[in-house]
């Protein structure tokens, strides 16, 4: 293993800042060299129908409309899945997943107005970073810098998720932005990391002057009071906190003692004078975003590695490595990938560009083939050696959306209207009304066998078919339900199959049947 690891260091060696076009040839390269010192055979690439569904989930937030599907199976042009990718980042279903996305990443709940914050806007405000190309930079300095109104303002309505309070600001910053534990120090030193008490309370100290303010506008004639949140920054004022040196008093209360900004890492805590039109938060800012920060940008790739591929390169940035060598190997693609996407001018879509394009994401999710040089591994063992693609089902609003782009069914159809002129995807959460938060759940499960929803897209998948190719059921019946749920043809004896089981009712309540198969199936209801 230590030539495996001396080939990755002299691979990062020879290009520190690798062009962004370069960046997924160095990855393919790295993992070609693991897999040959290491005996690794690893799964051979996914066909184009397999390839072409499970980019379009992981882009654009659903699976491929049946034009798309026939026409890229038909294309015979070499580059076609590069271009696809290029096609599907620039569109705006990629930023509309991408901002419902981050939007659950940094608030942990779903993006819907809240009665503390609109996540609505938030989400808004991220989709809106993505059409824009602003840079990750850019998006995380707008996020911790924010003010303004909950009613306008994403970067305040994020601060709100937190109710602008400088403890929980301090954790999520560490979280969300570095990927660090920090909050674990709020009450005594971390437990198993360096964090000490004095540096969470220095890193929240940074929020300490940060104001909710709540006016009432009552518009003429309204005699509903419409209320909204500022989010503001005082000019003066520190942060104060229990003095735990001091014994407390009879009653056990403690005097409170002023915290001021400390960078984690720094000696001592210190007042900051800033220029008054600065806000108290920009070196706490400038030092999250900094280039030489160890966690900001391997973090978002880390991320974005995980939510490609199952997993991501590295468990904790906190604790150490495990001593075996594919870990070792893990955190060098990291600092691969995190060089590129500094590179790149922290573009948003660059990870995903780089990863994609890859040999990693490319490959089928059947564990390779045992034979003489590589002997037999487990599904388990082979998606830990980044040797095949692993399977994940998919979060309720990908069941959701794929469900409406392959029979046409979107629920509640005046909602639909009204969200695509909002350019909203819902108006309210109908993803997790009809399917569950939680894929492998009950609720699930039981909604895919025998709910309004389901009964309604199959419905609609059956008229569908019926109007294109007649009501009697035929081979191009079953051919498009299979192209609109799987993003391929059937096979023969699938033909063969669902053409027995159309035929067992009447004609639309056989193709109602064969639709509802198909949605139940594993095959519709993973990434695969």
């Amino acid at each position: 293993m230590a030539g495996c690891c001396l080939l990755v260091v002299c691979l990062l060696g020879q290009a520190s800042a690798p062009a962004p076009a370069d960046a997924s040839k160095h990855l393919d390269a790295a993992l070609t060299q693991f897999y040959q010192a290491n005996g690794v055979a690893p799964s051979a690439a996914a066909d184009d129908a397999t390839f072409l569904r499970r980019v379009w989930l992981d882009v654009a937030g659903r699976t491929p409309p049946v034009a798309e599907v026939r026409k890229f199976l038909d294309s015979k042009q070499p580059e076609k899945r590069n271009a696809l990718i290029d096609e599907l980042l620039a569109s705006q279903h990629a930023a509309n997943h991408f901002g419902r996305l981050w939007t659950e990443f940094l608030t942990d709940r779903r993006p819907f107005e809240q009665p503390e914050y609109n996540g609505r806007i938030v989400q808004n405000y991220l989709r809106d970073a993505w059409v824009e190309k602003k840079n990750y930079r850019t998006v995380a300095s707008e996020l911790l810098a924010g003010e303004g109104g909950s009613d306008t303002s994403g970067p305040a309505n994020f601060l709100l998720r937190y109710n602008a309070q400088p403890t929980p600001l301090a954790g999520a910053v560490s979280k969300k932005f570095l990927g660090l534990t920090m909050q674990c120090a709020e009450c005594h030193d971390h437990p198993f990391a360096a964090w000490k008490r004095t540096e969470f309370w220095g890193l929240a100290a940074y929020f300490g002057r940060l104001r909710r303010m709540q006016p009432v506008e009552v518009p003429a004639g309204d005699q509903d009071q419409q209320t909204f949140v500022l989010v503001v920054e005082r000019g003066s004022g520190e942060l104060r906190i229990p003095d735990l040196e001091v014994k407390p008093d009879e009653n056990g209360n403690r005097p409170y003692k002023a915290v001021y900004p400390q960078l984690p890492g720094q000696a001592d805590a210190a007042v900051v004078d800033r220029p008054a039109a600065t806000s108290r938060r920009q070196p706490l800012i400038d030092w999250v975003t900094a280039d030489d920060n160890p966690y900001f940008a391997k973090h978002y790739v880390n991320r974005t590695w995980e939510r490609l591929l199952g997993a991501p390169l590295v468990a904790s940035f906190e604790l150490p490595l495990h001593g075996d060598k594919v870990s070792a190997f893990k955190a060098e693609l990291l600092e691969l990938l995190a060089k590129d996407f500094v590179a790149s001018g922290y573009d948003l879509a660059q990870p995903l560009r780089t990863i994609l394009k890859s040999q990693a994401y490319r490959r089928d999710a059947a564990a390779p083939q045992a034979s003489a040089a590589a002997p037999a591994v487990s599904e388990s063992q082979s998606r830990e050696l980044l040797a095949s693609y692993p399977v994940r089902p998919l979060s309720a609003d990908e069941t959701f959306l794929a469900m409406a782009q392959a029979t046409g069914f979107k629920g509640d159809f005046t909602d639909s209207e009204i969200s695509t002129i909002a350019r909203e995807d819902f108006g309210y959460d109908q993803a997790t009304n009809a399917f569950s938060s939680q894929p492998l759940s009950v609720q699930r499960g039981l909604s895919l066998l025998n709910s309004d929803h389901v009964r309604g897209a199959c419905d609609m998948a059956a008229a569908v078919t019926q109007r294109m190719f007649g009501t009697t059921p035929g081979p191009k019946h079953v051919e498009w339900l299979f192209l609109a749920a799987y993003g391929r043809p059937p096979r023969a004896k699938e033909v063969e199959a669902m053409l027995r089981l159309a035929g067992e009712e009447d004609a639309a309540a056989g193709l109602h049947d064969v639709a509802w198969t198909l949605l139940n199936s594993a095959e519709f209801n993973t990434n695969h």
